[in-house]
């Protein structure tokens, strides 16, 4: 096989797998969000870091939540509560609000002490009777 046709085969390779590399590590792709740890915003096309807090913005109201509520552990901070369940709908003292699913019609509600989770009502996502 001539030289030429084995380095366009390598040169070739070598673009796919660079293009392959950059969309999975890109943070701005749903693969590469997963990869960084992100929260992917499918509605928005948008990768929320965990640091998203910190940022102000962690996007939402989440129709699905970066992990289940029922998963999250007493003691977790108010940033990580942001990033699981996104922007709370609202703040009243030691209580936040967050809703969720689609439509909007479940409430996810967290009692904090000193900054962190100390109680968490979770909804059980009942369909609603029709």
């Amino acid at each position: 096989m001539p030289k030429y046709v084995i380095r366009t085969c390598l040169l070739a390779a070598a673009l796919a797998v660079g293009i392959i590399g950059y969309n999975l590590f890109d943070a701005n792709t749903e693969a590469g969000c997963g990869i960084t740890n992100g929260h992917w915003g499918s509605a928005v096309s948008i990768c929320y870091p965990r640091s998203c807090f910190d940022k102000g913005d962690c996007g939402g109201p989440w129709v699905s939540t970066a992990i289940p509520c029922n998963d999250v552990q007493p003691g977790e901070t108010e940033a990580m509560l942001h990033f699981y369940f996104g922007n709370p709908d609202r703040k009243e003292g030691d209580h936040i609000y967050w809703s969720t699913g689609k439509p909007d019609r479940w409430v996810i509600e967290a009692r904090m002490n000193q900054g962190r989770l100390s109680e968490l009502k979770c909804p059980n996502y009942e369909p609603a009777p029709i």
